[in-house]
């Protein structure tokens, strides 16, 4: 087995560099102050920049743990293990419907591929057995107290994205119609008569992004390339649960920690001719306020023009 890697490539963040912008929507869920409901709902909608560029490749360093973990060793553990990234800049305006006042949050950090380490598996054998097959590494840092590193893995499929629906709750409670019905008339006086509409989306915020599947036109002969990132520290502290307390890291003397994040990114591409290349994500984050989690939802939709798409994935 040759000790030497070919040059990495970005894999399945290949079409990610370049200038995105679109928009979407926030929905996050707080204690309430008064004690008169479990919890309280707060919606805004976003508009986003994103710009994403490549870094240089990075050697791994830590090659020489990751490798005998495998079911066998066929590498040298002396062998650095390149990798290529990204980095990217995120732009957040965001504002309550019906309110004129505007919030601009940022976001930075990096998206990295990470590849597999054996070159030629051993005849029968495939990667899940291995610790070291490619996988996704997302670095995030949050200028309002947090950073965390999500870990993942991608998909690919010739049409277009498959977005499920997302079922969420709040201490255990469904955000359903019988749970929104004490907020009806806060939620009343902001959206006004799409109500109805907005009930549906806070049961299922994916809807957002399924809506822009199916809606008519887009991209004539689309392919999807799936990626799905998490991290989580939720069970830091307990002996009984093998968790890593470095995926997340939250500012100290801080009242409110956040415990888990889940990032999903389909990204839309045309397997023929051009269009603009589409990135839908979904970002879920937990916040711990006084013992108890509190989801956050982030969902948008970006697209990025077809004359800044600089690689097509392969």
């Amino acid at each position: 087995m040759s000790d030497t890697f070919p040059t990495p490539t970005l894999g399945a963040l290949a079409d990610l560099p370049g200038a995105w912008q679109g928009s979407g929507l926030i929905v996050a869920t707080r204690p309430d102050p008064a004690k008169a409901h479990p919890f309280l709902v707060t919606i805004r909608q976003v508009d986003e920049k994103l710009d994403i560029e490549r870094i240089p490749d990075t050697p791994n360093r830590s090659n020489r743990n990751l490798v005998a973990s495998g079911p066998s060793d066929p590498v040298s553990r002396d062998t650095d293990i390149l990798f290529g990234g990204l980095r990217y800049r995120r732009l957040i305006e965001s504002r309550e419907p019906g309110l004129p006042a505007r919030r601009t949050d940022e976001e930075s950090g990096l998206l990295l591929n990470i590849p597999q380490a054996v070159e030629t598996l051993p005849e029968g054998e495939t990667c899940e057995g291995y610790t070291v097959c490619s996988y996704l590494v997302r670095h995030a840092l949050m200028p309002n107290g947090y950073n965390l590193t999500q870990w993942g893995r991608e998909s690919r499929y010739q049409r277009k994205p498959d977005i499920p629906d997302l079922a969420w709750s709040v201490q255990g409670r469904s955000i359903a119609d019988a749970d929104l019905a004490a907020y009806r008339t806060e939620l009343a006086a902001t959206f006004g008569k799409e109500i109805d509409g907005f009930e549906a989306l806070l049961r299922n915020p994916h809807r957002l992004l399924q809506q822009r599947v199916d809606k008519p036109g887009g991209i004539a002969v689309p392919a999807t390339v799936a990626l799905n990132l998490s991290a989580d520290s939720s069970a830091d502290g307990d002996p009984t649960v093998a968790r890593d307390s470095r995926q997340i890291a939250t500012l100290p003397n801080q009242a409110i920690t956040v415990v888990k994040a889940t990032t999903a990114y389909w990204l839309e591409t045309a397997q023929q001719g051009t269009a603009d290349t589409l990135l839908y994500y979904s970002h879920q984050t937990w916040f711990r306020i006084g013992g108890v989690d509190y989801p956050q939802i982030t969902v948008g939709v970006l697209s990025k023009p077809a004359s800044r798409v600089t690689r097509r994935l392969h």
